[in-house]
């Protein structure tokens, strides 16, 4: 678990796939879905990841029903 904390506080996207959409389009089974609670904001942030691609592992905010591909490392 530690490990993956460390990762995602590092993680960056690779490439943007779309804003505004049906996330389970792209990430229909998610797994791993973190919730991240911001000081200040009344909603959380709510990251999900889902298949690996060629390009990386597709994951969306689902909040903002944004779908990103984050890299596989």
């Amino acid at each position: 678990m530690k490990d993956l904390l460390s990762q995602l506080s590092n993680i960056e996207v690779v490439d943007f796939i779309a804003d505004n959409t049906d996330i389970t389009e792209f990430v229909s089974t998610p797994k791993i879905r973190v919730r991240v609670d911001v000081d200040g904001r009344l909603t959380p942030y709510s990251l999900v990841l889902g298949d690996e691609t060629a390009k990386g592992i597709i994951g969306a905010e689902e909040s903002e029903k944004s779908v990103y591909i984050f890299p596989q490392e």
